[in-house]
């Protein structure tokens, strides 16, 4: 959250800490930078009638709005309360699925085990959710958006995965791909050991955690919804393939100005497929993409 604008002349509450909060009065500006010490003068506690220099994320919040502050921790925390002890694979299984599946104003992973939404009655309706799935204890609103803990997260994401299995599959399988490219271009290099690469045998403790989340995906998905994706995969994958050998074809075709017969075999596959004749170019087009 972004800091508000300071005035001298002006009461903050200013706390250090888990400490309470002191009365300063603000002396001097510097700047409105955070990075930027401000002059105050303590109004109450250990260190009133001094003026000192403190850093500027110290002061919270205006003193007559320190009750509101303090209750907005108070609902943050009850919110979070829930998942400290929560696997880090598990909360990384539902945020993969909540943000490379849903949009960001209908679900979004809003820190790592809080689920924002925008729009709490269309999210339940369209993932087939009970209100007591979706509003668990520690849900709240604030400024028009609802905020919700670590179970209807977890709920969410396990709705979204057995509604939309291939959806959320295809998206585990372009992590799978991402982590893979990452691994493969950039290595991965131990500290203070003269960049010694760590075999991907021997990955990360981010990327184990990444491959456990992919499995508890996997399963929330089920064995059957998973076969079918398979079975899916491996036909689009021949497909591709398939498209790449007509490709070269045509393209060897018309190099050596045989343009009746590229026309032809054009024609035919997009009989045999029932595409267009312009099929292949425009699927080789989007794997260049």
């Amino acid at each position: 959250m972004a800091m508000a604008p300071i005035a001298e002349g002006e009461r903050w509450a200013y706390r250090k800490g888990s400490l309470p909060f002191e009365d300063v009065t603000i002396v001097k500006v510097v700047s409105q930078s955070g990075h930027r010490k401000v002059s105050v003068q303590f109004e109450d506690g250990p260190n009133a009638g001094e003026t000192q220099w403190v850093g500027r994320p110290y002061l919270k919040v205006k003193w007559d709005e320190r009750q509101a502050f303090v209750d907005r921790e108070q609902r943050w925390a009850n919110a979070k309360s829930g998942y400290w002890d929560v696997p880090l694979g598990l909360t990384c299984a539902a945020a993969l699925v909540i943000t490379e599946t849903m949009d960001d104003a209908l679900a979004r992973d809003r820190d790592h085990g809080i689920l924002q939404t925008n729009d709490a009655p269309l999210l339940r309706q369209l993932l087939q959710l009970t209100e007591s799935q979706l509003f668990v204890e520690g849900s709240f609103d604030e400024q028009g958006v609802t905020y919700l803990p670590w179970p209807a997260m977890k709920a969410v994401a396990m709705a979204k995965c057995r509604l939309k299995p291939e959806a959320v599959l295809d998206a585990v399988e372009r992590d799978v791909e991402s982590w893979g490219d990452s691994a493969e271009e950039f290595g991965y290099y131990k500290p203070m050991s003269s960049r010694q690469v760590i075999e991907l045998e021997e990955p990360w403790p981010e990327y184990e955690t990444q491959k456990t989340a992919w499995d508890i995906v996997r399963g929330w998905c089920g064995e059957s919804a998973l076969a079918r994706w398979s079975t899916l995969s491996r036909v689009r994958a021949d497909n591709a393939r398939l498209s790449e050998i007509l490709g070269r074809a045509l393209d060897a075709l018309e190099r050596a100005g045989d343009e009746h017969s590229a026309n032809r075999l054009r024609k035919e596959a997009g009989r045999a497929f029932g595409k267009t004749p312009d099929w292949i170019k425009n699927l080789q087009k989007e794997q260049l993409q």
